[in-house]
C-alpha cells in the first residue's frame, strides 16, 4: 500500500517539480563524492607520512644548532644531519658521500658527482716490473667510488677535497684533518658543540682482514690495504654507544658500542675530518 502511495505522488509531479528534485539529488551525489574523496586522500596522505617517517632516509635535512637530551650521564647528544645513501650508484664512495653530508650539514648545496668529478683525485693500478703499483691512500682514491672494485682514500684526501672545493666556491668554512684525536675527545670538542665529523673504521663494524697489496709509488713500499675500510659521519654519542650517518646500503643513522668503534677506530690510524666555520 505505501508503494504505491509513493507512485500515486510521483506520477502527481509536475515537470518543474521533477527538476528541482533532480537538481536536489544531484547535488546531495557530488557533495557525497567530496567528502568521499577528502576521507581517501587524508588516509592515503596518513600512510605515505609513516611510510617517510619509517625509512632510513627519512632524516632532518638541516643543520642543529646544539644538542638532543643534553649531556649528562645517560642521555643522549645526536646532531641532525643530511643523510646521503652510497647505495647502488657509488658501490665504493663512502668517503665522498660523507663528505657531501657534511657540506650540506653547513647548508652547502652539493651534488655529491659533481663533487667527485671536480674535486677528489684517483688513481688506478698499473704494472711496474711485474709488480702491482699504486700511490698510497693518503694521495688518491684509491681506483674509482662509481666502480665495485675501487678501495677508498684517506682523510688528507679528502681534507684537500673539501678544501679545494670550500676556496673555490669561497665559503666561509675550512676543513680540518683530526686524526689522532680519540673519539671521546671528538664528542667532547666537536660533536659537543653542534660539529659532526667524519670517521674511518669498517663496515658494520667488523674486524679487519688484509686486503690488496702493491708497491707505492717512486718507493719500493709495499702498502697492504685494510678491508672492509669505511668512512662514517660522527653525529652522536651516549654512555654506551657512538651514532653515525652510515651511508653503506642506506643504513641511515646506527649506533655501535663504544670499545668495537673504539677498536676499528684506532685500527685504521684513528682518521677523521671535520668542518669550521673559518
Amino acid at each position: 500500500m505505501k508503494i504505491l502511495r509513493a507512485i500515486s505522488v510521483w506520477k502527481g509531479l509536475t515537470l518543474t517539480e521533477w527538476k528541482k528534485l533532480l537538481r536536489t539529488g544531484f547535488w546531495m551525489l557530488l557533495a557525497a563524492a567530496v567528502v568521499c574523496a577528502s576521507l581517501l586522500l587524508y588516509f592515503t596522505l596518513t600512510q605515505d607520512t609513516q611510510a617517510l617517517s619509517d625509512s632510513p632516509k627519512a632524516t632532518v635535512a638541516h643543520r642543529s644548532e646544539g644538542k638532543t637530551n643534553g649531556t649528562g650521564r645517560g642521555d643522549t647528544v645526536l646532531l641532525s644531519v643530511p643523510y646521503l645513501s652510497q647505495e647502488e650508484v657509488l658501490p665504493s664512495g663512502c668517503e665522498a658521500v660523507s663528505a657531501v653530508m657534511l657540506l650540506r650539514y653547513y647548508g652547502l648545496d652539493v651534488n655529491v658527482y659533481e663533487w667527485i668529478d671536480r674535486c677528489l683525485p684517483c688513481s688506478g693500478f698499473w704494472y711496474e716490473e711485474g709488480q702491482l703499483v699504486n700511490v698510497s691512500p693518503a694521495e688518491a682514491f684509491i681506483g674509482s667510488p662509481y666502480e665495485t672494485t675501487g678501495l677508498g682514500c684517506y682523510a688528507p684526501v679528502i681534507t684537500r677535497a673539501l678544501n679545494d672545493w670550500l676556496k673555490e666556491a669561497k665559503e666561509p668554512v675550512q676543513a680540518l684533518d683530526t686524526t689522532g684525536t680519540s673519539l671521546e675527545e671528538l664528542c667532547s670538542r666537536y660533536i659537543d658543540r653542534g660539529t659532526p665529523a667524519l670517521v674511518w673504521a669498517s663496515i658494520r663494524m667488523q674486524p679487519f682482514k688484509q686486503g690488496m697489496q702493491w708497491r707505492l709509488n717512486g718507493r719500493e713500499e709495499q702498502f697492504t690495504w685494510l678491508s672492509p675500510e669505511h668512512c662514517l659521519v660522527l653525529v652522536g654519542y651516549d654512555e654506551d654507544s657512538y651514532y653515525f650517518n652510515d651511508p653503506y646500503e642506506s643504513a641511515g643513522t646506527v649506533s655501535y658500542e663504544k670499545t668495537l668503534v673504539n677498536e676499528r677506530f684506532e685500527r685504521i690510524g684513528m682518521q677523521s675530518v671535520v668542518l669550521e666555520e673559518s
